[in-house]
């Protein structure tokens, strides 16, 4: 018999689906955190504008009527495409339509949601 080393397994490997209702979803402070320490060269004002957005589309998608709702990992992609652009436009076209929303929404039925 071979026993089994924990830390070669992650927690979410030993127990799918169990993994993320153990943890609240991070709040703004959290979120803002988390993108100046991947993106450090964006301003406070876009990244907060950023969260507010984000965090206002995670809000309206309802849980159970959305295939899931939008992640830490969803937002990072957006700020990542944000960043390619000049950071004065970004944030004054964040004040309006939610911009590239394809990177944040992954199914079909989420567009079709948002887009009414």
């Amino acid at each position: 018999m071979r026993l089994v080393n924990l830390s070669e397994y992650s927690v979410q490997n030993l127990c799918p689906g169990t993994y993320n209702s153990f943890f609240e979803f991070p709040g703004s402070n959290q979120l803002v955190e988390i993108i100046n320490a991947h993106f450090p060269a964006l301003t406070p004002a876009l990244v907060e504008a950023a969260v507010e957005r984000f965090t206002e589309l995670r809000e309206k998608m309802v849980k159970g009527k959305s295939g899931k709702k939008v992640s830490t990992s969803e937002l990072l992609d957006w700020v990542a495409v944000l960043q390619q652009f000049p950071q004065d436009e970004v944030l004054k076209q964040l004040e309006g339509d939610l911009l590239f929303p394809e990177v944040l929404l992954k199914k079909w039925e989420d567009h079709l949601r948002y887009f009414k």
